[in-house]
């Protein structure tokens, strides 16, 4: 058996681009650049400004864009609220459509050092009529990428294929008063994984090549999410970086590229709300 630990990204590439001649397919300018999917039905757009005026669940309707990256506070010390800072940023492609094939997958955002003790997360169905999941997590105040994996017990259930999700994540600055929130907005959809899909995970030999057929077939979240693992548990690999550095550059997000992975958020600080049949009221849930 070729062993391959120590392939490096252009190598991967070429054998890559080889298999994709000899196969016919089209050819990735990048091993690690991600390769948007066509007629995902993702709104466009995707910078927001400032802090919302109240609930955000009223303000994203179907067909208008999410909000990749957050304005500045009012309620908390933010460093994302000078210009030359880097501020709250979903890392999601410009569309702000996600993709998974997961049941359960995993979110990120750069997370600016902040004053705020508290961030939020929800997520809602696409109408934004009903919440799926919704939990608050401790935060450190320490800048970098953080990740949230959705739960996978009985009281959440698996994400539907073909199904659209809107999601909020919050830097709560004041717990009284939620409308200085910072705070970005996207969407989730979940995929059957396609038979093409399938079939080229099961010829990879390494979770390097699996980041790289997802990202070349457009599966965002699962790219990313098998980077970020591969990253915290090598972390002085400079080829993992590279192609970390990659795929986040891909969809036009360099200034955070080589920010670093600090924290996996699993500290809760009120219980989960989950799978809550009630509409959502702006008054109650924000």
């Amino acid at each position: 058996m070729i062993n391959t630990k120590y392939w490096t990204p252009s190598i991967l590439a070429s054998i890559a681009v080889g298999l994709q001649l000899l196969t016919g397919g089209t050819l990735p300018t990048s091993a690690a650049e991600f390769v948007p999917p066509d007629n995902v039905g993702a709104p466009r757009g995707r910078v927001g400004g400032g802090t919302r005026g109240g609930s955000p669940f009223d303000q994203v309707s179907p067909g208008v864009p999410g909000r990749r990256i957050g304005g500045g506070s009012r309620g908390c010390s933010v460093t994302g609220d000078r210009p030359t800072d880097q501020a709250l940023t979903a890392l999601v492609p410009e569309t702000t459509m996600g993709l998974t094939v997961e049941a359960y997958p995993t979110f990120f955002w750069y997370l600016p050092s902040t004053s705020a003790t508290g961030v939020e997360f929800v997520l809602m169905d696409e109408m934004g009529e009903k919440v799926i999941y919704e939990t608050t997590f401790r935060t450190k105040g320490e800048a970098g990428i953080v990740s949230l994996n959705l739960p996978e017990n009985a009281s959440l259930p698996p994400l539907e294929i073909n199904a659209n999700y809107r999601w909020y994540f919050s830097i709560i600055c004041n717990p009284e008063d939620r409308a200085a929130d910072v705070y970005v907005q996207g969407w989730i959809r979940r995929i059957e994984a396609s038979a093409g899909l399938t079939e080229q995970l099961l010829t990879t030999t390494s979770d390097l090549e699996r980041a790289q057929v997802y990202a070349r077939n457009g599966i965002w979240h699962e790219a990313i999410s098998v980077l970020a693992k591969l990253r915290r548990s090598n972390p002085n690999n400079a080829d993992i970086t590279t192609e970390w550095e990659e795929l986040i550059t891909s969809v036009q997000l360099s200034n955070v590229a080589q920010v670093p992975l600090v924290q996996e958020i699993i500290m809760e600080i009120e219980e989960d709300q989950q799978s809550r049949a009630t509409e959502a009221n702006p008054e109650t849930n924000r």
